[in-house]
């Protein structure tokens, strides 16, 4: 087993995204970032995010920071229920936190990626793609032909495509 996740020390909080940076996974889990090592699966801490609801994908950006959206819901009595918490997180250095937007108008952002140009994002609840820039600020959002976004890739070509 390379994980074993009912351990206290790797314990996982209905695990979403995951990413590598360096030697290190970045395992997002409701409300805190938890961070293994990549070949041997041992734990190596975990990061709490203040106020975070509903941490939901991971990504790594070109210098090895890693950023986890804040989905912005919580589990109602039937449904899944917004929380108005819709941010982006960047961890840097592998354990400082710094928020890069956080809006509750966001959309319910949900997969990212993170390339040269800042940080792109689907949200769950507005089914937009949505760009921002290296200094976090929030461009127009393309609204996509099917709702519930959950995944984004970038192609080798430059192509983006995007799971519902």
């Amino acid at each position: 087993m390379w994980i074993d996740g009912s351990k206290k020390t790797s314990s996982l909080n209905a695990p979403k995204g995951l990413a590598f940076s360096g030697n290190v996974l970045y395992v997002a889990g409701i409300n805190f970032v938890r961070m293994f090592d990549r070949k041997t699966g041992a734990a190596k801490g975990k990061i709490a995010i203040p106020g975070a609801t509903f941490l939901n994908d991971v990504a790594t950006g070109p210098d090895g920071s890693v950023y986890v959206t804040d989905t912005g819901l919580k589990q109602g009595k039937d449904i899944l229920e917004g929380t108005g918490s819709d941010s982006i997180y960047k961890i840097v250095k592998g354990t400082r936190v710094e928020k890069v937007i956080a809006d509750k108008e966001f959309g319910k952002p949900n997969g990212i990626l993170v390339d040269d140009t800042g940080i792109w994002t689907v949200t769950f609840g507005s089914g937009e793609l949505v760009h921002l820039d290296a200094t976090g600020k929030k461009e127009s959002g393309q609204k996509l032909p099917a709702g519930t976004l959950d995944g984004i890739v970038k192609l080798g070509d430059g192509t983006m495509l995007a799971s519902s």
